[in-house]
């Protein structure tokens, strides 16, 4: 009775010990995929330019060498797509949109804008 017992522990141990690793490996990947994505982030350059103005809601298009992303990694706009970002100055359409110093702003004027994706390069 009591081998019973301990092969039915051990099946049991087995099965857990199974799902912990796979947890495991799942977040192994992810922090792979975060880390390699960071490595991607434009902290300096341009990021595209500014094709529509919407009181302090801009639309900026992306330039051919950068996409956005979310905080989960995906996708949500590339090259010469728009992406949403906010503004407290008088911009103009067809300004530029660079990251100076790791601050995302306006070319010209060095006015801040901000957004809430993530800049990477391709």
């Amino acid at each position: 009775m009591k081998l019973k017992t301990s092969n039915v522990t051990v099946d049991h141990d087995i099965k857990v010990l199974t799902k912990f690793r796979k947890k495991l490996t799942e977040e192994l990947i992810q922090q792979n995929l975060a880390i390699e994505m960071a490595s991607n982030i434009i902290n300096k350059g341009e990021i595209g330019k500014v094709v529509l103005i919407d009181g302090n809601m801009i639309q900026v298009e992306l330039n051919d060498k950068t996409r956005a992303m979310n905080g989960d990694w995906k996708q949500l706009a590339g090259p010469s797509e728009n992406v949403l970002m906010f503004s407290d100055n008088d911009d103009k359409l067809g300004d530029k949109v660079i990251i100076d110093n790791e601050i995302l702003c306006l070319k010209k004027n060095k006015s801040p804008l901000s957004c809430d994706i993530i800049l990477c390069s391709l």
